[in-house]
């Protein structure tokens, strides 16, 4: 959320140009305001501009349903993406503090790059 466009296209292309079948990535990310109901929409803008304040604003937002092709696209061969509800199941159930994660946080796995691993100098 905190890189620009053109540097995250750069970033997942080398990331998927160089780490084979056994590497991958994940990161998190908010998905586009526009999807968001009102209230999540409010806590979204409310963060974003505390962050922005900050001198961390949000500069980039995905939708879920193109982000996974788009990684497709670049050579990810397994791209697995958890919303809200998947993630409390799997990370936050039973805490006695009752965290949770909001609608618009989400986090992406992707593996198995398709492409061939790169060669670097010294390598055989």
């Amino acid at each position: 959320m905190y890189l620009t466009e053109p540097a995250i296209e750069a970033t997942l292309t080398f990331i998927a140009s160089v780490c084979g079948a056994a590497g991958g990535i994940a990161f998190d990310y908010v998905v586009d305001p526009q999807t968001l109901t009102p209230v999540q929409r409010a806590v979204f803008d409310a963060v974003a501009a505390r962050v922005a304040d900050a001198g961390e604003p949000w500069r980039t937002t995905f939708l879920p349903q193109t982000l996974g092709p788009r990684l497709g696209r670049l050579g990810f061969a397994q791209v697995e993406d958890a919303g809200g509800d998947e993630l409390n199941a799997r990370y936050f159930a039973g805490r006695a503090d009752g965290l949770r994660v909001g609608g618009a946080a989400r986090i992406v796995w992707a593996v198995g790059a398709t492409f061939p691993v790169a060669q670097h100098e010294g390598d055989s």
